[in-house]
């Protein structure tokens, strides 16, 4: 199925209009220089004339003397003659009061600015002020000087001088705080165990002549108190550990006797608990003379706090 076109086809031209030159154009004239006028203003406008009183009074329509308008035909016709006449009035006074007011401006304007003019001239001739003597030496400083000043090479050479020596004197700090930790290491290295005899003495002198657990009420030595004594200084700076063993030493018939002495008391019936000891009650268990000796304890106060007779057998049958 064919499609028809139908019409004619129009006649080939040219988009781009060809250059013609105008004729009659003047000669030896061109376009002006670019200059931004806003729009809706000439390049050059021209100045507006402000007509005076006297022109507008010259200007004016003379008023209306033929008999037409001397003589009204009605009342309405009358009426409108009066309100022109009213409005030419109106008009001619408003534009001279316009003008005055102007004028009356223009003059206020002169005087403000030659009152202004005095106040600064007499301001100037004051001399400054103390605000003024106190802040601008400050200013014209602030002002004549650099903000930013670019250092010389004397200055940069002090500056790197200045943090070369703080390295220093930062390193050579750390170098004695570490040197003061080594001499304080050494000192405490004396009291060391190192050796078999020394670790065969230290034990000696903690468990001589006491229990694991600390001082008991007789006396003695532990680990506990060796410890102790090894914290809070005893033997440091002053005495070595053979200083320590022999000072032990030394204690031991002391606590020997202290301990000794404990012991001979518990046998023979005198505990620090309030109890029978280990004598009264094999006296007892004999029946030799109890009672006796009962009473020779209590007279010659070597039991303390005794017990008296029925307290023994209450004694006796608690251990049963």
């Amino acid at each position: 199925m064919s499609s028809k076109v139908s019409g004619y086809l129009p006649k080939a031209r040219s988009i781009v209009v060809p250059y013609a030159a105008r004729r009659g154009w003047p000669t030896n004239q061109g376009y002006v220089d670019e200059r931004m006028v806003p729009r809706g203003s000439h390049r050059y406008p021209k100045k507006k004339h402000v007509p005076t009183e006297e022109e507008l009074l010259a200007t004016r329509n003379p008023p209306r003397t033929s008999a037409k308008h001397a003589t009204p035909r009605s009342e309405v016709h009358k009426w409108h003659l009066k309100m022109a006449d009213l409005r030419k009035q109106y008009l001619s006074e408003s534009l001279v009061n316009a003008d005055r007011a102007d004028k009356a401006k223009d003059e206020y304007h002169q005087r403000y600015l030659a009152a202004a003019e005095k106040v600064r001239e007499a301001a100037r001739n004051a001399g400054l002020t103390e605000a003024e003597l106190l802040t601008m030496p400050t200013i014209s400083n602030l002002l004549s000087t650099a903000q930013l000043k670019r250092q010389t090479a004397d200055e940069y050479e002090q500056k790197r001088l200045e943090r070369q020596h703080n390295d220093q004197l930062q390193q050579l700090k750390q170098e004695e705080e570490r040197a003061r930790v080594v001499v304080q290491l050494i000192d405490q290295a004396d009291d060391f165990i190192v050796t078999e005899e020394q670790l065969v003495a230290g034990v000696e002198k903690a468990f001589v002549n006491g229990s694991s657990s600390g001082r008991n009420p007789v006396g003695g030595w532990s680990i506990t108190s060796f410890k102790e004594d090894s914290i809070m200084g005893v033997g440091r700076n002053s005495a070595g550990l053979e200083e320590l063993v022999g000072m032990a030493s030394e204690a031991e018939e002391s606590k020997l006797t202290e301990i000794g002495d404990a012991i001979a008391l518990e046998l023979t019936g005198v505990t620090n608990n309030g109890k029978p000891g280990l004598g009264r009650i094999a006296e007892i268990l004999r029946g030799d003379n109890v009672l006796e000796r009962a009473e020779q304890l209590r007279n010659g106060k070597k039991m303390g706090e005794a017990e008296d007779l029925a307290e023994i057998r209450q004694a006796l049958k608690d251990l049963e």
